[in-house]
């Protein structure tokens, strides 16, 4: 579909505040967005303190329809508390869509000054989207201690959840919208004193078997085989742990199932602009036994602290959302107003990673990011913002591919209210 567009902003210009993006109709692939906002995201992530009662936005879930027509609201909203500081992906879809999962590890703030009094929760929540325009909660379960991530496995029946501060992997069936019993295997590997030492990020194999977990503070991913016979379920190394990039945020396995890729954050710096890096993991042959698989790592490339990933479903495009100095209070050296996305071809046979664009715009604490079916358009999570108000949105971008790749801001942004920090798409 050809666009009719005024001042496109492509890998290497820039463009003023000021200016408007218009654009036509915008032919977002899929059947949903939806999007996670946590009301006391933007000032705990900046500062550690809390706002003011008052001030206070209520956390909620939003559902976009596709296509989106225009559309500046959401169809529809429910009341659904989450956490955003100490998540790294906590929503996820069932594979047929009609279903979206929710870990949540701190409660709502009511009375609390600071991070630190805000109570646990420990919370997995399924909640019904066979009506996109009235989403409901289904079923509610507690977990373990912080449960920063959930991730579903392909026949949508279990749940894979980091537990009790990563020393545990917690494993929840679920059928028709309810939870079964929990089951939980421990790691095996002695904790550090580092607070988030152990698994803060799991991800499921495209084909079922495997689970990979990120261990931040040890720079390393390890993979396990997952056997499971009726309701008991065994985890077993499959290989040795790979060390990856300084402060690995997250992780996901490539949709053809070769790759594993993770988003390095590093360690913010007031000095000077954060860097972080991607780093491709090439699995091993499944043929191999588990204990002589070998996995390594065959490409790394720069990104500026990527706090969100996306990967295209053909397997040729990943996307970062990077929150530069965007986290830190306002009279710190070197503070943004602006968010920025990198975009990287990837070589879908070798793993080789080669950033092909990268663009900024005004925007705090994004952390969100997802591409749409068609691998043509990105939805991004924007946090907050400082103009014209404050408020969260979800951002559509336009991939371009030819005659250059680029990424061009459109004009589509939905207000879905304060602290948006997750989003999918389906």
């Amino acid at each position: 579909m050809a666009l009719s567009v005024v001042g496109l902003t492509t890998s290497g210009q820039t463009r003023s505040s000021n200016e408007e993006y218009k654009f036509g109709s915008i032919d977002f692939a899929g059947r949903y967005i939806a999007a996670l906002s946590d009301g006391d995201y933007t000032s705990t992530d900046i500062n550690g303190k809390l706002p003011r009662t008052s001030e206070r936005a209520t956390d909620k879930l939003s559902i976009i329809p596709l296509p989106l027509d225009g559309l500046k609201k959401p169809a529809a909203q429910i009341n659904v508390s989450n956490t955003a500081k100490t998540s790294t992906s906590p929503l996820a879809t069932s594979p047929d869509g009609k279903t979206v999962f929710i870990v949540e590890t701190l409660g709502q703030a009511k009375g609390a000054l600071n991070v630190k009094q805000i109570p646990s929760v420990n919370k997995l929540t399924a909640i019904d989207l066979s009506d996109l325009g009235l989403p409901k909660v289904t079923d509610t379960i507690q977990l373990g201690q912080n449960p920063k991530s959930v991730s579903v496995n392909p026949n949508g029946d279990l749940l894979a959840i980091p537990t009790q501060i990563g020393q545990k992997i917690t494993f929840v069936p679920v059928q028709n919208n309810q939870f079964g019993v929990p089951k939980s295997w421990t790691i095996g590997i002695q904790a550090d004193c580092k607070a988030g030492s152990e698994i803060t990020h799991i991800e499921w194999h495209p084909n079922g078997r495997y689970i990979a977990a990120v261990m931040q503070a040890r720079n390393q991913v390890v993979f396990y085989k997952v056997q499971r016979n009726h309701a008991d379920i065994k985890l077993v190394a499959w290989g040795k742990p790979v060390e990856v990039g300084s402060k690995p945020f997250s992780g996901k396995f490539t949709p053809n199932g070769r790759f594993f890729i993770t988003n390095n954050a590093q360690v913010l710096s007031t000095q000077k602009q954060p860097k972080g890096t991607l780093s491709v993991i090439q699995l091993a042959k499944e043929k191999n036994i588990s204990s002589n698989a070998k996995h390594q790592i065959v490409s790394t490339a720069v990104a500026d602290s990527p706090k969100g990933m996306a990967i295209s479903a053909d397997s040729d495009l990943v996307a970062t959302v990077n929150k530069l100095v965007s986290s830190y209070p306002e009279n710190t050296k070197g503070f943004s107003q602006n968010f920025s996305i990198s975009l990287f071809k990837l070589d879908s046979q070798t793993g080789h990673l080669s950033k092909v664009a990268e663009q900024s715009a005004q925007g705090i604490l994004s952390k969100g990011i997802e591409f749409d079916a068609a691998g043509d358009h990105l939805a991004i999570a924007v946090s907050d913002y400082f103009k014209p108000k404050k408020t969260g949105a979800i951002e559509i971008w336009r991939v371009a591919r030819s005659p250059k790749f680029g990424l061009e801001r459109t004009n589509q942004i939905i207000d879905v209210g304060k602290g948006t920090h997750a989003v999918v798409v389906w």
